[in-house]
């Protein structure tokens, strides 16, 4: 590197260093007040209540229903090769249909994948 480059890297470090709280409070008071991000954010959390609640509105190991934002949704039977999750309206309702959907609270999807991994009987999955 040149000493040119060098000075510039450092500055920019320390520029960034210095200005970092500052950064975060703008991005954050941006897009929490931006409509577009209201507006999205409103859309797929509605979709993600309906979803939940045509899946019974808790987890289906351990009856966790407290909050919406630590509930997952778990593809059953889906090859590795196949790992696209079809996050679309029409087909993903129709895996609901089919029980190919499984909501899980997130600490039991975390461990089910865990054991799925590792071929593991650690902590044994109830469904």
């Amino acid at each position: 590197m040149t000493n040119r480059q060098e000075y510039m890297k450092e500055y920019n470090r320390k520029y960034s260093q210095e200005h970092q709280e500052e950064r975060k409070t703008i991005l954050k008071r941006f897009r929490f007040k931006h409509p577009e991000y209201q507006k999205r954010h409103k859309y797929y959390t509605s979709r993600k209540r309906k979803w939940i609640a045509m899946l019974g509105g808790k987890c289906q190991n351990c009856g966790y229903d407290k909050c919406i934002a630590a509930l997952d949704f778990h593809h059953i039977g889906q090859s590795k090769e196949k790992n696209n999750h079809e996050y679309n309206r029409k087909s993903f309702i129709k895996k609901i249909e089919a029980g190919q959907i499984q909501l899980l609270c997130a600490n039991c999807h975390r461990e089910l994948h865990y054991n799925q991994r590792n071929n593991s009987t650690y902590v044994q999955i109830q469904t």
